[in-house]
């Protein structure tokens, strides 16, 4: 899975590619441990995915995790998928996540 990722004013911006599911999810993971800072929000676009499946929740849900850890958040933006909103839903972590429409509610 492609993932571009940058810091931006202390804020690590990740940009998953069309799928996070078991076999690129790895991936993520591996981005998130490695470029997080420990401290401050994790902002995830997910303006490119179009499917998610259990792994890729879990992996958003470790994310989630370190933000807290970090006095932070992460903060889901640009969900442009029905099923992922509904996974969330489902899931009752909808409310988990603070979900914004665009990258520009978080930067400004």
């Amino acid at each position: 899975m492609d993932i571009a990722y940058e810091t931006r004013a202390g804020v690590l911006l990740v940009r998953p590619g069309s799928t996070i599911n078991v076999q690129s999810s790895s991936a993520l993971r591996k981005v998130l441990l490695q470029e997080y800072p420990g401290r401050g929000d994790i902002v995830v676009n997910m303006a490119n995915v179009e499917q998610m499946d259990s792994s890729g929740l879990a992996t958003l849900v470790e994310g989630l995790q370190m933000a807290r850890r970090g006095g932070g958040k992460l903060i889901l933006c640009e969900i442009r998928s029905r099923m992922i909103l509904d996974l969330l839903e489902i899931t009752r972590l909808l409310d988990a996540f603070p979900i914004v429409e665009s990258e520009s509610a978080v930067f400004g």
